[in-house]
């Protein structure tokens, strides 16, 4: 088998179809989120957490585990807020950014 001669000038059309990766700022945690998301890990907990989906409004680890069960409110909307509230608080406290849940409310109910 014999191979052409590499040509940067040939992959310019196939590069520009690929968009440029954007470097992820690095996590500066402090010493309490540290400690906060080894003890989660201790227990087995993925990070980050989020609002479970379903019938029943809970909080979630990162490998669909349920980590908390919210007592309902009445309304599916408002346990869904509050369980995204319950899991922002879990998020912040181990040092991770709020999670933007992109669907609309009226598709949680």
């Amino acid at each position: 088998m014999i191979l052409s001669p590499f040509d940067p000038a040939e992959l310019a059309p196939v590069a520009a179809l690929i968009p440029p990766r954007t470097p992820e700022p690095p996590v500066a945690r402090t010493t309490e989120q540290f400690t906060a998301a080894c003890r989660f890990a201790s227990l087995g907990l993925g990070l980050p957490m989020r609002p479970g989906s379903g019938v029943l409004h809970a909080v979630v680890d990162a490998d669909e585990h349920v980590v908390a069960v919210l007592i309902p409110s009445g309304s599916a909307v408002t346990d869904r807020d509050r369980a995204a509230a319950f899991a922002d608080a879990l998020n912040a406290s181990a040092g991770f950014a709020r999670l933007i849940d992109a669907r609309p409310a009226a598709a949680a109910e």
